[in-house]
């Protein structure tokens, strides 16, 4: 591995760290003001939607790429 994927590799890592550093900071102050991701969080299906839109969503992408339909991965994204 070269000096440069290093260098890209690490900061992918530190951003990866900043984000998680970060949502961690806010944890409190969005639990002060009542603040919640979703409206029962003890309940078990929110895992299991969660879950299947990540799967979903990768299944789009796959699909996209493999039948060259990356302008339709640029709209969705940006």
């Amino acid at each position: 591995m070269s000096t440069r994927e290093y260098r890209g590799v690490a900061v992918a890592v530190v951003l990866f760290l900043l984000v998680q550093l970060g949502a961690l900071a806010l944890v409190q102050t969005f639990f002060n003001q009542g603040y919640q991701a979703v409206e029962d969080p003890s309940d078990p299906t929110n895992s299991i939607v969660y879950i299947g839109a990540v799967l979903v969503a990768t299944v789009f992408f796959l699909a996209a790429f493999k039948y060259d339909l990356d302008w339709v991965v640029k709209v969705v994204i940006v």
